[in-house]
């Protein structure tokens, strides 16, 4: 007696797309909350050069900016992200 299995339900891509785009948006926020945190403590103590300052700020500036692109390209999905084909099946 053979008993049939049922398929696999389809995954939507999309969810996939959303939750990788959530990782994003919320890694952005974090470094987001700790350029603040740092400003706010960099304030308090004025231990660096106004240079070194503008170079972190920069650099922190910069991460944001691309994490919160590659969510939103991501969230378009279409693969118009890097991480988008190697999520989607293989069919």
């Amino acid at each position: 007696m053979a008993t049939r299995i049922p398929p696999l339900p389809n995954l939507n891509p999309k969810a996939k797309n959303e939750t990788l785009a959530l990782l994003h948006g919320i890694y952005a926020g974090l470094i987001g909350f700790s350029t603040v945190l740092f400003l706010y403590l960099e304030y308090q103590q004025s231990s660096i050069s106004m240079l070194s300052l503008g170079v972190v700020l920069l650099l922190l500036g910069l991460l944001m900016f691309f994490n919160i692109q590659a969510s939103i390209k991501v969230k378009q999905g279409n693969g118009s992200a890097s991480a988008v084909p190697q999520l989607k099946d293989k069919n």
